[in-house]
């Protein structure tokens, strides 16, 4: 199995929080501000929040973010079939 990398989602973005325990409510209320779409979040393996945004400039730019990635598609690439007996 591959994983192949697909196109870049355009206007989505991955927000990263900072480890400080005030960092989500303070960002979420400033993006609900600019009434930006939050798409869902993570807390467990990460702390981010998945936003539909214009730019990345405007969301790294806000107090608590650490990073701010591009949404990316991949596609599984399964050649071969697994034996099951």
């Amino acid at each position: 199995v591959l994983l192949l990398p697909g196109r870049t989602i355009p206007g989505r973005f991955i927000v990263e929080l900072a480890d400080e325990p005030e960092a989500r409510p303070r960002v979420r209320a400033r993006l609900e501000q600019r009434k930006l779409k939050i798409r869902g979040s993570v807390q467990r393996v990460a702390n981010a929040l998945f936003v539909e945004a214009a730019d990345a400039a405007e969301l790294r730019a806000l107090p608590g973010v650490k990073r701010v990635t591009a949404v990316r598609e991949f596609k599984l690439l399964m050649d071969r079939a697994v034996v099951l007996h």
